[in-house]
Parts: C-alpha cells; sequence; structure tokens
C-alpha cells in the first residue's frame, strides 16, 4: 500500500508548467475542473503561486512535479512559492 500513487498523481493540470522560469500566476480563479488546478512540471524554477482560489476539482489543488536524482539540475523543480 505504501508504494500506491495517489488516485490522480497521473493528472494534467487546467494551468500546466514545464521549464518555466522567473514567472506568477496570480489572483486566478479555477474551479469546476476534472483534474488538478494548476501542475508545476519539470524544471519549473523562482515561480509564484499566490491568491488563487481553486474550488470544485477532481484532482487538487497544486501539483509539484520534477525530474528525479540523476536527470539535469535544469529539469529539477526549485525555489517556487505556493501562498
Amino acid at each position: 500500500m505504501a508504494a500506491t500513487p495517489q488516485s490522480a498523481v497521473h493528472a494534467p493540470g487546467a494551468i500546466s508548467l514545464a521549464g518555466v522560469r522567473n514567472s506568477a500566476v496570480i489572483d486566478c480563479r479555477l474551479e469546476h475542473i476534472g483534474f488538478w488546478g494548476i501542475n508545476l512540471a519539470d524544471g519549473v524554477q523562482n515561480v509564484t503561486i499566490e491568491g488563487n482560489t481553486i474550488t470544485d476539482i477532481g484532482g487538487g489543488g497544486v501539483k509539484v512535479d520534477g525530474a528525479d536524482y540523476p536527470s539535469p539540475p535544469s529539469r529539477f523543480s526549485a525555489n517556487n512559492r505556493i501562498t
């Protein structure tokens, strides 16, 4: 059971970011979605997710993903701020 992933772990996000740097998603409204609200995928660094309303969704609010070691550091997700 410990190795069983969350049921929505492979679902996409209504907003999906990959390789994005130094950006922000601020004060958005995401609702009535059948998957994640926001997905930060491989290589997302220095991104701010702030003040968003995320309701009535099928997956979760914000999913932070990224490459595993020993991938190149450019594929790691890091220094992101979610409030």
